[in-house]
């Protein structure tokens, strides 16, 4: 996949993100002003989706004509295609040492936990 799909597959997401976050943020609002949110299209459609599709839409648009966005966005894909990623195995190999690293750890804050506790039900 070349560099400019990318980027239109991360427009696209980002533009779906920004509208189910406008689209909600609109019904908000709607409510909190007692405002009616029409139904457009069936019952799924509402005024405030309409709404934030626009916002997202124009957003999205604006930032795909912008010239020195496109131009970062390419430098971010070329580095990270540079990027070495670990193989399935060496993936493994961490998740296990940070998960018996956490294990170990909340034992020993919880031995100090139990320690500390009853030397202060002792004390008092």
């Amino acid at each position: 996949m070349g560099v400019a799909r990318y980027i239109t597959v991360g427009y696209m997401l980002a533009g779906l993100l920004l509208w189910l976050i406008l689209s909600k943020g609109f019904a908000t609002v709607w409510d909190w002003l007692r405002w009616h949110d029409s139904h457009l299209i069936g019952e799924n459609v509402k005024l405030t989706d309409v709404i934030g599709f626009g916002f997202a839409f124009l957003g999205t648009a604006f930032l795909w004509r912008h010239h020195r966005v496109n131009e970062w966005l390419s430098d971010c894909v070329g580095e990270l295609r540079k990027v070495t990623w670990p193989t399935k195995k060496e993936t493994y190999a961490a998740t296990m040492v940070v998960i018996a690293t956490s294990v170990i750890v909340s034992l020993i804050l919880g031995l100090f936990d139990f320690v500390f506790g009853k030397l202060t039900l002792a004390i008092y």
